[in-house]
């Protein structure tokens, strides 16, 4: 695996057009691929931290227990710590990755707390 983040399997297959087309037509039909497996912890931080940030940013709602404000600063310290993890868990040195770690877990248990808000 010499790509990073998470679509490695995009950077990996340029040249491999076969296995390019089969992760592409699973992730089509199944929302991932099997190659996502390889490292599915990256894969589904940067599907989720991506997703939270793009509906902060297009969303047309906010949890009623929330202001918009709050909602969208929710969305941000989600989005930003999944996201960092997804793409740079392999191009940092232990300690780092160890931290963006720690902050990944701390956002995916802030998005579970609101699980039934997400949507619009």
């Amino acid at each position: 695996m010499s790509g990073t983040g998470w679509d490695w399997p995009s950077e990996d297959f340029k040249d491999d057009p076969e296995k390019l087309e089969r992760h592409r037509s699973e992730r089509s039909e199944n929302g991932f691929s099997t190659f996502d497996w390889w490292s599915f912890d990256t894969y589904i931080a940067g599907v989720i931290g991506r997703a939270v940030l793009k509906f902060r940013d297009d969303g047309m709602g906010h949890p009623p227990n929330m202001t918009e404000e709050e909602f969208n600063t929710l969305c941000t310290e989600i989005g930003e710590p999944l996201i960092a993890y997804g793409d740079q868990k392999f191009t940092v040195k232990a300690k780092e990755e160890e931290e963006l770690y720690e902050n990944a877990i701390d956002a995916m248990k802030r998005f579970s707390d609101v699980l039934g808000y997400w949507w619009d």
